[in-house]
């Protein structure tokens, strides 16, 4: 309040502390600042973009992001290599979000060849040593920026891994099979044409397997008749096209509010419970689903993961969880189609 003699133009300011840099001259990248978790925004810092939707949390985070260069924590798997640098993202205040934040990374395009590669955005679980897939990946590959929905933050990279543009058929003595736990599932469902193995007789069975691919296994295993359905902006020109057109038809597969598909994410295991649920007509399962990370089963997902659980189609591990969100093995694929078929 102030007091004043006479009327003129007023106005109020609220003043905002400079975002810190993370040091060097005045080109220096931002890599640290604060962003309203109950109303949410957008902020970007290091190269690194955040939006956090309106209700993710309570009050002002500060967030911080910095680049990593610690060689442990590249990926243990081969088949997955670093598409760019590893960042670390961390907040002023603690636990997960109420919302899934979108977090977007850049990634070098000279490192990635998309004819031979696939890309994802991962999270590092540190407890576990394993990088996970995130939610909702969409890959811009013009701009060179991958991004996918998250409900906390930690250590995010842009991984690559090989990609099957075409399977070729081959024996069913597939080499790397002998003694793994879907051996067996795996033999039985190449024998039914459904999916194969590699040129050089492998079927790498530990390696993920993208959404493409995997409707198009299902779309072989299910023997669905090939239908006109929707055209997504990333698949026009994919050669899965026809597959993933045939399950939209039918109502096996739907896309994302922006009418892309992503079909080169692999894809979680989740979102193969729903395909999955659908492609076999099950009927819902009531109950809900008893795991300790049950929590982390999205709300869409929610439904077909009890049913698919309930049916036998899906297990917990070992360790009590049952890994929405974690990438599908080609293993896990072949052993849950063939369920399915046999349900």
């Amino acid at each position: 309040m102030i007091w004043t003699k006479h009327f003129t133009l007023f106005a109020s300011y609220t003043p905002v502390a400079p975002a810190q840099n993370s040091g060097g001259g005045s080109g220096a990248p931002v890599n640290s600042g604060s962003i309203s978790a109950a109303s949410g925004g957008t902020i970007t810092l290091n190269g690194v973009k955040i939006d956090l939707p309106a209700g993710a949390g309570e009050g002002i985070i500060q967030v911080t992001v910095s680049k990593l260069s610690d060689a442990s924590l590249l990926p243990a798997d081969r088949a997955r290599q670093l598409a760019g640098d590893i960042y670390e993202i961390t907040k002023s205040k603690e636990g997960d979000f109420n919302k899934p934040a979108v977090i977007t990374l850049p990634f070098d395009k000279a490192k990635v060849n998309f004819e031979k590669s696939t890309i994802s955005l991962y999270w590092l679980d540190g407890s576990k040593k394993q990088w996970v897939q995130l939610s909702n990946v969409k890959v811009d590959a013009e701009k060179g920026n991958v991004s996918g929905a998250w409900t906390h933050f930690g250590k995010f990279a842009v991984l690559a891994s090989d990609k099957v543009k075409s399977e070729q058929p081959v024996a069913a003595d597939l080499t790397d099979l002998q003694g793994h736990w879907a051996e067996a599932s795996v033999r039985e469902l190449v024998k039914r044409g459904a999916i194969n193995g590699y040129p050089d007789n492998t079927f790498k069975p530990e390696s993920p397997i993208t959404r493409a691919e995997f409707v198009s296994v299902i779309v072989k295993a299910f023997h669905f008749q090939a239908k006109a359905g929707t055209s997504f902006a990333d698949t026009k020109d994919h050669w899965a096209k026809e597959a993933i057109a045939t399950a939209a038809a039918l109502g096996v597969v739907t896309g994302y509010d922006d009418n892309t598909f992503g079909p080169d994410a692999q894809i979680t295991r989740e979102q193969m419970a729903v395909i999955v649920v659908r492609a076999a007509s099950l009927q819902a399962a009531s109950g809900s689903v008893s795991f300790s990370d049950s929590g982390a089963i999205s709300d869409w997902a929610r439904a077909a993961m009890a049913t698919a659980v309930a049916t036998g189609l899906i297990g917990g591990y070992e360790d009590g969880t049952v890994k929405p969100q974690a990438d599908t093995t080609r293993a896990e694929a072949a052993t849950i189609i063939l369920r399915a078929l046999q349900s």
